[in-house]
């Protein structure tokens, strides 16, 4: 029986999924995604949450809830067993996969196999659709995000971003709401500055 340990329950699998660059990946798991090697391990005793990349998935532990990132990597040439043996393996209560939608009707076929139960499938969480905009995302997507929000004819009618946004972006905002007037400037968290409060003002039109 392949992975008896996932086998023994009867998981709730919840699908999370929307387009590429839809805002579902944050930074912080960026620097995960780029050690597909998984050699470096930073584990703290009594840590109550664990995160590596797939490769490293345990796939032996019980756990109560597990999510796997960039699920539409199930079809990648090099990394696609690994996230099949995610998929498969981890023995969740329950197991949140997030992605692109095109990879809803494979993890549809595998669950058949395993007899999980597939929850139900979200692609728009609230009322409103979300331009998205952060340094890491490639130039050209960032003009794309910025071009979809100000267009008055398109839904997306939120912009969620970080600074970037203060960077040769001209946005027709009405209102801004900082979540935090903090941040990670290469070296250490600290306060942002006056003239960068309203470098982000200045460029947002508002």
């Amino acid at each position: 029986m392949w992975y008896p340990t996932a086998r023994r329950k009867k998981r709730k699998v919840f699908l999370h999924v929307g387009p590429t660059n839809g805002g579902k990946t944050y930074h912080a798991l960026k620097q995960l995604e780029s050690s597909t090697s998984g050699q470096e391990r930073d584990e703290v005793d009594g840590a109550r949450h664990k995160g590596v990349t797939v490769e490293m998935a345990d796939v032996t532990s019980h756990y109560h809830c597990a999510v796997i990132d960039e699920i539409q990597m199930l079809g990648c040439k090099t990394r696609g067993f690994s996230f099949t043996r995610a998929l498969l393996g981890i023995a969740a209560d329950k197991l949140h996969l997030c992605g692109d939608a095109a990879a809803v009707p494979l993890i549809q076929e595998m669950l058949k196999v395993t007899d999980d139960n597939v929850e139900n499938q979200i692609q728009d969480a609230g009322k409103h659709l979300c331009s998205v905009v952060y340094g890491s995302l490639p130039p050209e997507t960032r003009t794309r995000q910025a071009m979809m929000f100000n267009d008055e004819t398109s839904e997306f009618d939120v912009l969620v971003a970080s600074d970037a946004i203060g960077m040769d972006l001209n946005l027709n905002i009405s209102r801004i709401i900082f979540s935090t007037m903090k941040k990670f400037d290469g070296v250490e968290m600290r306060e942002l500055t006056v003239p960068e409060i309203k470098q982000i003002a200045v460029n947002l039109e508002i």
